[in-house]
């Protein structure tokens, strides 16, 4: 009498074995078949540089990261491009955003859609718009700042106008008595060493708001370069679906032939 194979009905673990491989087969089909079903998702990433007055960050990273979350800016996003509901509730539920350590003025983000131009345009969309908040904010020290430049440079023509004024008129001084002359000398020169004294003052004064609002100290917020979108899409997996499947397929297979041997034990 031949001794029972895995695979002849006398074998007892014939039973849960033809079970398993049909529903892996059936399970392996299942998640070939959901990735034809599944909308394929695409991911954009890149880095935001956060922008600054004079040195000074506009807003700290952490409000800027829950500003990023907040409703109101992501609803303006989606509004902005015209992005159907679907999609939408996509990119609110996959943005991402943080601040790496040791660089807090700058954003990672990262969020994802159904096509590559919709995942571009929704993240140069984020930092657009975070853009104008965080220029709305600045707005009004950049403007105090340069009302100060030009008070300051027209404060420094007036005085080269005097200056000016005062060198011409010192040839009159020659025109005076020898007695009066001496002390004329004196008080054009001390008039003189004032005016120039403000001129130093004032250059110094132009040269520091111009050098806080040189575009190396005061600037916007603005992406770091062009977000980087992949190439093929990071949902559905190939690999996971088919494993998915496979497995949910061998575990059904195992757990219905185990309560037919139940039911018809």
């Amino acid at each position: 009498m031949r001794p029972a194979t895995l695979f002849s009905d006398t074998h007892p673990m014939t039973g849960l074995l033809r079970p398993a491989l049909i529903g892996g087969v059936l399970g392996l089909a299942l998640g070939a078949a959901a990735l034809f079903v599944v909308p394929q998702q695409f991911e954009a990433s890149g880095a935001i540089k956060l922008g600054q007055v004079e040195d000074k960050p506009i807003e700290p990273s952490a409000a800027s990261l829950q500003r990023l979350r907040s409703r109101a800016l992501q609803e303006r996003v989606t509004e902005k491009l015209g992005i159907g509901a679907g999609e939408a509730r996509l990119f609110r539920e996959t943005l991402w955003a943080t601040a790496p350590r040791g660089a807090e003025s700058l954003l990672e983000v990262r969020l994802r859609a159904y096509d590559r131009d919709t995942a571009r345009a929704l993240f140069n969309e984020v930092a657009a718009a975070l853009s104008l908040a965080h220029s709305e904010i600045a707005a009004k020290e950049v403007s105090r700042r340069a009302a100060a430049l030009d008070q300051a440079r027209r404060e420094l023509r007036a005085v080269d106008a005097a200056r000016a004024e005062l060198e011409r008129s010192v040839g009159n001084i020659g025109r005076l008595k020898p007695s009066e002359q001496f002390a004329e000398t004196i008080a054009y020169t001390r008039v003189l060493a004032d005016r120039d004294q403000q001129r130093v003052e004032l250059q110094k004064r132009i040269d520091r708001l111009e050098e806080g609002l040189a575009s190396s100290r005061t600037f916007p917020t603005a992406p770091v370069e062009a977000p980087s979108v992949t190439e093929r899409a990071v949902f559905p997996k190939p690999s996971a679906f088919l494993a998915a499947g496979l497995t949910i397929g061998v575990a059904v297979g195992v757990a219905v032939a185990g309560l037919r041997r139940r039911l018809f034990r």
